[in-house]
Parts: C-alpha cells; structure tokens; sequence
C-alpha cells in the first residue's frame, strides 16, 4: 500500500503579532511549506500583482486595510503550490471590491488543486464550486450540481463548496 503525503498548513493570526511585509509573508509561507528561495520571488509576485497589491509590495501587513488582509491571508494559504487549501468564509465582512478581487483569485488559483470553501452567499458557492453540499444542522441536506433549488431552502445554517481534482 502507497501512502502520500502532502504538506498542509496555514494559520489565520492577528497580523500585528509579525512585522512582516506583504512580500515577506509570501516568502515566510512558501519556505514553511518548502519552496526553495529561487521559486518564491516569481510566485510572490505573480500572486501580489493578481491581488492588486503591487503598490502594497512592502508595506507592513499591520498598515494594511481589512479587506486587503483578508487577500494576503488567501495568497498565503495558497503560496507555495499548496495542494490542499481549506478556506472558511473567505469573503466574510469584507467590501464589493475586495470581495470579487478574492472571488478572482480562487477562480485563478483553484486549478490543480482541492479547495473547500465555507460560505453563507449563495452567488458565491455558484461561482466558486464544482460541488456544492447543503449542511443544516450539521448534516448534509443534499448535494447539488445546480443552485437552481437553492432558493427554496428555507432553513440554511452552511454551505460547502468543494472542488476535487485527483
């Protein structure tokens, strides 16, 4: 029996704990996840760029708005060809803009990889997912390829959206 393994890791923190820069969080990331130091500048800075956040580039995460925060946290995650990445509400309280920024960046992003997404905007889990499961109550209601029933439901808690490529 072959057994792989995968690194698999982020934490979401209070960004004042580390004084680090957008680009040194990228890099931080992608080392911890064992990327070597010649593959992480272009990686950081293709993810940088589709953040929006080049003039950010090397400002302290502390300086930095909510909504880009919530983006540097998404490219953290995703850093470091991560395979597996797990993301709970990513676009929980955070403005329009900033929140299609993200929904363009897991568009991007999710290829070649298994995403889990959480989510409570319906629109989103359309968007995002190539599967989408209904929990209520802790337990799945149904699993639907289409939202078209989703607006019949009329007790929602969480939706789940999962995106699986082996």
């Amino acid at each position: 029996m072959e057994v792989k393994t995968f690194k698999f890791f982020y934490m979401m923190f209070p960004y004042s704990i580390l004084s680090l820069t957008v680009f040194e969080h990228l890099w931080f990331y992608a080392r911890l996840k064992g990327r070597s130091p010649s593959c992480i500048v272009a990686e950081a800075e293709q993810m940088i760029s589709d953040l929006g956040l080049p003039h950010k580039r090397d400002e302290l995460s502390r300086n930095l708005s909510g909504g880009m925060r919530r983006k540097l946290s998404i490219a953290c995650a995703f850093v470091g060809a991560s395979r597996t990445v797990v993301l709970d509400e990513p676009t929980a309280g955070v403005d329009p803009y900033s929140r299609r920024a993200i929904w363009d960046l897991l568009t991007k992003y999710k290829s070649g990889r298994t995403v889990i997404l959480t989510t409570h905007f319906m629109d989103e889990a359309d968007l995002l997912g190539d599967r989408i499961a209904i929990i209520n109550n802790g337990e799945e209601e149904e699993e639907k390829a289409e939202l078209a029933t989703w607006y019949k439901v009329s007790h929602l808690s969480v939706q789940i959206s999962v995106t699986l490529f082996p």
